[in-house]
């Protein structure tokens, strides 16, 4: 073979040779980098890094959203019992915005938990209310009206009680959500209150 000939073909099988160490030292496979995954235990969903065991290959579970995070907080607060039930409240009513039925189950596990407590009982009458067990939401509120008869609340949900009768029970759910208004000036019932005057006053 000439000189000529030679040299370009060294040249050629040299340069096959670099090629193929670049790809070996800094390109790994596809299953090398599989095989790197699954060791870190790392994965990436909508964005989110999310880190499992190592060795695992598998990525942690995404933490419960919405109403099912509601429902997990709900009987995490339950099982301590604080004090205070508000946020006990505000989670049952956030159950019952997904799912009703689901909801009344958490006022009555609430008014079981605090039955001395009129606002909750008050709570469990108007998610009656709300599902369209309106005798059971009559009874419920004069229990919570036993305990608190000022109570804002419970004023509230009677108004909308009697306001169901139609043209009569009208000029008494007036009355009640003024007194609600008076006993919680700058609340949200008490905005709630003004609403419903403002919608039925002209009736």
């Amino acid at each position: 073979m000439s000189a000529s000939l030679y040299r370009p073909l060294v040249l050629s099988l040299l340069l096959m040779g670099a090629f193929a160490g670049f790809a070996a030292a800094g390109k790994p496979s596809y299953p090398a980098a599989v095989e790197q995954l699954g060791n870190t235990g790392s994965s990436t969903i909508s964005g989110t890094l999310n880190t499992g065991p190592a060795g695992s290959g598998m990525a942690a579970p995404p933490k419960a959203e919405g109403a099912a995070l509601a429902r997990t907080e709900f009987e995490t607060m339950l099982a301590q019992h604080p004090e205070n039930p508000s946020s006990l409240l505000t989670l049952a009513a956030e159950i019952q915005k997904n799912d009703a039925e689901e909801g009344l189950r958490a006022h009555e596990r609430l008014v079981a938990a605090y039955p001395r407590s009129a606002i909750i009982r008050a709570a469990l009458a108007d998610a009656l209310y709300r599902t369209g067990k309106i005798e059971a939401s009559w009874l419920a509120l004069r229990r919570a009206l036993q305990l608190q008869p000022d109570l804002p609340e419970g004023r509230l949900l009677r108004g909308k009680l009697l306001a169901a009768n139609g043209p009569e029970g009208l000029k008494g759910a007036l009355q009640e959500w003024r007194l609600a208004i008076e006993g919680a000036p700058d609340s949200p019932t008490a905005s709630e209150a003004a609403r419903l005057i403002h919608l039925h006053e002209g009736r």
